[in-house]
């Protein structure tokens, strides 16, 4: 099992990802990094919220297995398990770049209500370890 150590989890929370014709990729309303306020008489409604999780890892080491989720407190509110032929793509070389790899993972959640003091965030399950991005926090 190796350490997490060297691994770096960080989320884009965002209105919308769109992926463009020229292979890149858009991020439209991308949130700040202070809390969000939410009202005292009504919950938030957010039509859409993205979330675009960016995980890098060393070169030199191989995974068996990567689950992500994310996270409202401490509930799932989504999850994918990278496919085994996918381990093969995440854990090989790119390009020879001695910067380590990156893994892209975007979640896209419809009608989320908050209602109370929440934090999202996401949850990356490497070979039975877990790896947790940073927040997206709404306060009162």
């Amino acid at each position: 099992m190796n350490s997490l150590e060297n691994f770096n989890l960080t989320c884009i929370y965002c209105d919308d990802i769109r992926d463009e014709v020229s292979g890149k990729t858009s991020i439209v309303g991308w949130y700040p990094v202070e809390p969000i306020q939410l009202k005292a008489e009504e919950p938030l409604l957010l039509p859409t919220l993205c979330v675009l999780g960016l995980l890098s890892t060393p070169l030199d080491l191989k995974f068996s297995e990567i689950k992500v989720e994310l996270l409202q407190n401490k509930n799932i509110v989504q999850n994918v398990t990278v496919p085994e032929q996918s381990l093969d793509q995440v854990t090989s070389d790119l390009g020879g770049s001695n910067l380590g790899r990156q893994m892209r993972v975007a979640f896209k959640i419809v009608n989320l209500q908050v209602s109370e003091p929440t934090l999202l965030r996401m949850r990356v399950t490497i070979d039975g370890q877990a790896l947790e991005s940073n927040p997206l926090s709404f306060v009162r």
